[in-house]
């Protein structure tokens, strides 16, 4: 889970989305280009609702830009 400063204190700029504020709820999710690209195809993935493995509804709030590859971890979705 991560929190809206998230966005501010790393940089992850969002190409969708407000960074301000990225999670509207508790349910909001923000994907990278490449997760979104891979579940949505070239359809908007703003608004789309993904089931999450908790069985839980979350809503894409935001898709954030692609960085370069400089962490051991691989971010793709923020919940």
């Amino acid at each position: 889970m991560a929190d809206a400063s998230f966005f501010t204190m790393f940089t992850f700029p969002l190409v969708e989305g407000n960074p301000q504020h990225p999670f509207i709820d508790a349910r909001s999710i923000v994907l990278s280009e490449t997760t979104a690209k891979t579940l949505f195809g070239d359809e908007d993935p703003m608004g789309k609702i993904l089931t999450g493995d908790d069985k839980k509804l979350y809503t894409v709030t935001g898709v954030m830009k692609e960085y370069a590859r400089q962490f051991d971890y691989t971010l793709q979705r923020c919940f």
